[in-house]
């Protein structure tokens, strides 16, 4: 059952990739909407799993990456750190709402606010190390233009999966 969720899951995420704004070096999309979705409701094993799912899928030819792109050039290329940041945006959701079976909005917002910061340095610190962009360049480039996309995306997670903790148990599969 957890190997279904979690192939669903990938599936959900490669469509919300497909949902780009063209910003600079780094698109805008819906995936870090999903990878949120994904990381409150589902236990770490399987949003991880999730995660492993696209990323395989991408690899091997399937165009679920930003744009439909493909390969491992989008892996190791100067998204690619956004891309790899997605298992610990999962993680820190899992750790920060560990024995939490119905938290509240606001720890959901808040958890998923700091996930996504640290999902979004992640991908900052690849894109200047990858691109040799100086520390202002890449946060203006790889950072600031994302900050209230992703507190508009995660006022969404929390309004999707607030609701929908009460019908599942993290911890069960």
């Amino acid at each position: 059952m957890g190997l279904i969720i979690s192939a669903q899951m990938a599936v959900l995420l490669a469509i919300s990739a497909q949902l780009t704004i063209p910003i600079a070096f780094v698109p805008l999309t819906l995936q870090t909407l999903m990878v949120g979705i994904i990381a409150t409701l589902l236990p770490f094993k399987l949003s991880g799993i999730s995660i492993a799912i696209y990323q395989f899928l991408g690899l091997v030819g399937f165009p679920v990456f930003s744009g439909g792109q493909t390969g491992i050039a989008v892996i190791l290329g100067p998204t690619g750190g956004y891309i790899w940041g997605f298992y610990g945006y999962c993680w820190l959701v899992h750790w920060l709402l560990a024995n939490r079976l119905q938290p509240r909005l606001s720890i959901i917002l808040g958890i998923n606010t700091v996930a996504s910061l640290g999902q979004l340095l992640i991908g900052t610190a690849w894109l200047t190390v990858g691109q040799h962009l100086s520390l202002e360049q890449g946060l203006l480039a790889g950072l600031l233009p994302f900050i209230i996309p992703a507190l508009l995306k995660i006022l969404i997670v929390g309004l999707i999966s607030q609701p929908l903790l009460q019908f599942t148990n993290r911890y069960a599969w």
